[in-house]
């Protein structure tokens, strides 16, 4: 999976930060953490700074 990762095709200005959508990855970490280990309990943590920008979860 992750060789197969291509550089984003929209390049942002140097004045402008990326965004970012760390409501989705989260969802997929939840999804595969479902997914693995059902019926016992488990933790996602998300190390974050700054605020939310744009996308699911903000």
């Amino acid at each position: 999976l992750l060789d197969d990762l291509q550089r984003d095709q929209w390049p942002v200005s140097p004045s402008n930060r990326a965004a970012r959508c760390t409501g989705v990855a989260l969802s997929v970490a939840a999804g595969l953490l479902g997914g693995c280990v059902q019926g016992t309990g488990a933790r996602i943590i998300a190390m974050v700074g700054g605020p939310c920008t744009e996308g699911p979860g903000t």
